[in-house]
């Protein structure tokens, strides 16, 4: 658009009583000024271009005379090798002569190896005969040696009876002397012994005659004893002739297999110098073919370079001509980049004036979002709260709210104080019920007592999509619209934003999504929600594991991506009516939050509540809510089982309803118990119990009683067993109709 076509447009404006705002009209001649700019920058990059082309075709001539010189010098190379060449074959064939003579040599050292060969095979025959005569008398030798062992074991035998022979000698000679000392003992009584001494004296002939036949028989075993010794020395002059002649034998054989081996050896270096000529000769040949086929390819290649070289070299003179006009062309061009630089300064500066009006627009752009939000800067809490216990910290705010004429039950108070500390895993707690029943005052006057920052926001009905919680970017004004939620999360991100969180580093954030429900959660909430839940898997330290837990900003499709990180010291927690203009939560929704139920009171409240208690000024810090909470294990080992059993119990009875739950909620029941004010068996179960109420019941709703009666007493069961009679009798009246209700249940203290 030309400067006339702009004064006509104003024209036209100010007859037709519209008035075109002179920061437009800037803008448009801004625009013309970078639209006038761009032929003249991209004329200068197309003359660097070119420039650029030419020195590359300059660097290729250049590779291409360096081409040519290696060739030419590869050429000199065969020519020399194929002269290499022809040398060697002369000196080759000089060599075959030489080896003439070696060879008749080679013809008559055969013959006498024939020679040889025959002598050896008589020799061979010969010598088996000797091995086979020498087998017989080994033979021989071995049946003599048998005979010898079989005599020396008989004479074994015969010593063996001729020791019991004597050994039974001795015994008698024993016994004799034994009756002749009774003999001599007894002599007082030989008359009464008569009879016996005959008997012995009997016995003793009959001895001495057994001992005659004894020894006769020994002394034949003597004299045969003796003459199988003369057999044995007999037949050992036998075995000394032989082992003689079996050495002289052996000592003939081994000079003949010496001088057999020694024949043989010969033979073999005879054949291995055979061999060893015949290879020298089969080498030379094949060098000598070799030789000639390399030589006559030498000769081609020698040919084929030479026309080469003569292209080659007329290829130069082409390329040095080629090289003669791209240098006059880089002096031309050279003279056009040094005025296109003159040109390209003067285009620097409208560059650089741009990006400073830039950088003032991000600046502008960006300003509403890093605006501190009344909720922060406005709250009043400036010095940190003293420390103190968490059992002294709820006793104080259940003051407060006696102060402000507030009632509470304790159970809801710990449920929802126990809530809030869980939110790591569970990130989101809903407070459901009849509408006045104190479900946004309570998170409100939670929070002042406690000294945390409370930010409230209307849920509308047309929010459908995150923007709604976060704000936009408008692409007209050129700058990020925020809500106080974005503002107040980006000035508590100490890991993305530390500058604007210096100040805030150590407070905590409660923020009410007052009636969530007027719009559908899963729009506008449940990728917020992801994100939330995320943060208990990443390394908030970590940019690249903590970019999973991150909120993404849409700024205006900048280069820097502006990033929202949500630590645990923000609390969320979100109010629903049931009457029939909300909308249901889904499982998604209710597996990820703590759901507390405001029932009918059963008894009215007629006075306000006190608007004139002044509220506390200091804040909870964040490192001392830390030390508030705790881990499953800080139950003890006998609480976690009786807690183990408990879910177990529970999860059956919630598969047999079709139902049953996972790991989350497992693990978000454990957390809850741990983190549930009070140490005694009464406090574990009232934990468990409200888990119950929070997480289990609200999924049961539209049961059919009849159909799963089994299930739902068996949950009545359980609750009976850990002693909530009230939650019993809710439970009951759920069943009393044909789909199961759960409308709550009404606390008192």
């Amino acid at each position: 658009m030309t400067w006339e076509m702009l004064a006509l447009v104003m024209f036209l404006g100010a007859s037709g009583g519209i008035l075109v705002p002179m920061a437009a009209l800037m803008k448009h001649r801004q625009l013309n000024l970078r639209i006038a700019r761009q032929p003249a920058a991209t004329a200068l990059e197309n003359v660097e271009q070119l420039l650029i082309e030419r020195r590359r075709e300059m660097a290729e001539i250049q590779e291409n005379l360096t081409d040519l010189a290696q060739q030419l010098v590869r050429r000199d190379m065969a020519v020399a090798e194929a002269e290499e060449a022809r040398i060697k074959l002369v000196s080759m064939q000089e060599s075959l002569t030489l080896l003439e003579p070696k060879r008749i040599e080679l013809e008559k050292i055969e013959q006498t190896l024939a020679s040889q060969q025959e002598a050896m095979a008589d020799l061979y025959h010969r010598l088996m005969e000797g091995e086979a005569k020498h087998e017989e008398q080994e033979r021989t030798l071995r049946r003599i040696q048998d005979q010898l062992t079989e005599t020396e074991n008989q004479l074994k035998e015969f010593e063996e009876r001729r020791q019991q022979i004597e050994q039974l000698l001795e015994i008698l000679s024993k016994r004799q002397r034994e009756q002749e000392s009774t003999l001599q003992e007894k002599n007082f009584e030989i008359h009464a012994a008569k009879t016996a001494l005959a008997e012995q004296r009997e016995k003793l002939t009959e001895g001495e005659e057994t001992l005659k036949r004894q020894r006769q028989e020994a002394d034949d075993l003597k004299v045969r004893r003796d003459a199988l010794n003369a057999e044995v020395v007999m037949l050992e002059q036998r075995k000394a002739q032989t082992e003689a002649a079996l050495v002289e034998q052996s000592e003939r054989l081994d000079k003949g297999k010496e001088s057999l081996r020694r024949q043989f050896q010969e033979a073999e270096e005879l054949h291995r110098k055979r061999e060893v000529l015949n290879n020298e000769i089969a080498l030379l040949d094949q060098r000598k073919v070799l030789a000639e086929s390399a030589l006559a390819e030498q000769k081609e290649k020698l040919s084929e370079g030479e026309e080469a070289l003569k292209r080659q070299r007329q290829e130069a003179d082409d390329l040095r001509a080629k090289r003669d006009a791209l240098n006059a062309e880089v002096v031309m061009l050279e003279q056009r980049k040094a005025e296109l630089e003159r040109m390209k300064a003067t285009l620097q500066g409208y560059i650089e004036q741009a990006h400073k009006e830039r950088d003032e627009e991000v600046a502008n752009a960006l300003a509403d979002l890093k605006r501190a939000p009344a909720c922060l800067s406005e709250a009043g809490l400036k010095a940190a709260r003293n420390k103190t216990s968490e059992d002294d910290a709820l006793q104080d705010l259940r003051i407060y709210l006696d102060k402000l004429g507030l009632h509470f039950p304790q159970r809801t108070l710990n449920a929802f104080h126990t809530c809030m500390k869980i939110n790591g895993l569970s990130p989101l707690t809903v407070l459901a019920g009849i509408s006045g029943t104190g479900k946004s005052e309570l998170p409100r006057r939670y929070a002042e007592g406690m000294g945390i920052h409370f930010l409230q926001m209307a849920v509308q009905p047309r929010w459908d999509s995150p923007q709604d919680l976060f704000g936009f970017y408008n692409y007209l004004e050129h700058r990020y619209i925020g809500t106080d939620l974005a503002r107040a999360l980006i000035h508590l991100d100490d890991r993305n934003h530390p500058e604007l969180a210096k100040d805030w580093r150590e407070h905590m954030l409660l923020v009410l999504l007052d009636e969530m429900n007027l719009a559908r959660v899963e729009y506008y909430f449940s990728e917020f929600l992801s994100r939330l839940e995320v943060r208990k898997s990443v390394d908030p330290a970590n940019p690249a594991s903590r970019q999973d837990a991150e909120i993404q900003l849409d700024v205006g499709g900048r280069e820097r991506v502006f990033n929202l990180y949500v630590d645990r010291n923000v609390l969320f927690v979100g109010t629903m009516n049931e009457d029939e203009s909300t909308q249901t939560l889904s499982d998604k929704v209710i597996d990820r939050a703590n759901v507390l139920r405001f029932g009918r009171p059963k008894k009215l409240v007629h006075s306000q509540p006190v608007d004139n208690i002044p509220r506390p000024d200091r804040y909870l810090p964040r490192s001392m809510w830390e030390q508030w909470i705790c881990d499953t294990d800080q139950l003890g080992q006998q609480n976690l089982e009786k807690l183990h059993g408990w879910i177990k119990q529970l999860n059956d009875a919630m598969e047999g309803l079709e139902r049953p739950f996972g790991h989350r909620v497992n693990q978000a029941i454990q957390l809850y118990c741990a983190n549930y004010p009070g140490e005694s068996h009464y406090s574990l179960a009232n934990a468990f119990a409200d888990q119950l109420e929070q997480r289990i019941l609200p999924k049961l709703r539209g049961i059919d009683t009849v159909e799963f009666s089994i299930p739902l007493g068996q949950i009545q069961d359980l609750i009976v067993s850990i002693g909530d009679n009230a939650l019993a009798e809710a439970v009951q009246t759920g069943r009393q109709k044909p789909l199961f209700g759960w409308q709550g249940l009404n606390r008192s203290d």
